[in-house]
């Protein structure tokens, strides 16, 4: 099975876009599209520009330690689809959808556009080398049948 880059998402999602919403979002999830993808071009965006709130050295160091050992055993990192990043601006649930997939992409671009260090996560000192696996908890099992599962970050991601 392929997997999709950031980018490859990022143009399926245009292609998508005139789908209906509910055919796009896993089911129960806590936001609209326009919410998602704010949260994904947040997060794919403060792994380029640091997040705006870390975690205290001393947590990162211990309690941190632990979870990147969790998240690493994962594979992956996974929150409640409902959190939204401390200290991010509230997401907004009438954004126009046009707008939240341009965010997207360009948050994207910047991504992968990026050759320097990887910002670390809040919880952790763990560079965030973003990649699709962590956009598609959100996307519904309906579209996932057309866009498989990721299991690589993008061209140019470091692995921490």
């Amino acid at each position: 099975m392929t997997s999709l880059t950031l980018v490859q998402l990022t143009e399926r999602l245009h292609k998508d876009l005139g789908r209906p919403e509910r055919d796009l979002l896993a089911p129960g999830s806590p936001w609209n599209l326009s919410q998602t993808l704010q949260h994904c071009a947040q997060t794919v965006r403060y792994s380029v520009t640091g997040y705006p709130d870390l975690k205290p050295a001393l947590f990162r160091a211990t309690a941190g330690a632990l979870v990147k050992r969790v998240f690493l055993r994962r594979g992956a990192m996974k929150h409640p689809l409902g959190a939204e990043i401390d200290g991010a601006p509230p997401l907004d649930p009438g954004l126009p959808l046009t707008e939240a997939a341009a965010g997207f992409a360009d948050a994207v671009a910047l991504f992968t556009g990026h050759m320097g260090e990887h910002a670390p996560t809040p919880p952790t000192d763990a560079a965030h080398t973003t990649s699709s696996r962590g956009c598609m908890p959100c996307i519904s099992p309906n579209t996932s049948r057309d866009w498989p599962m990721p299991d690589t970050a993008p061209a140019g991601a470091r692995s921490s």
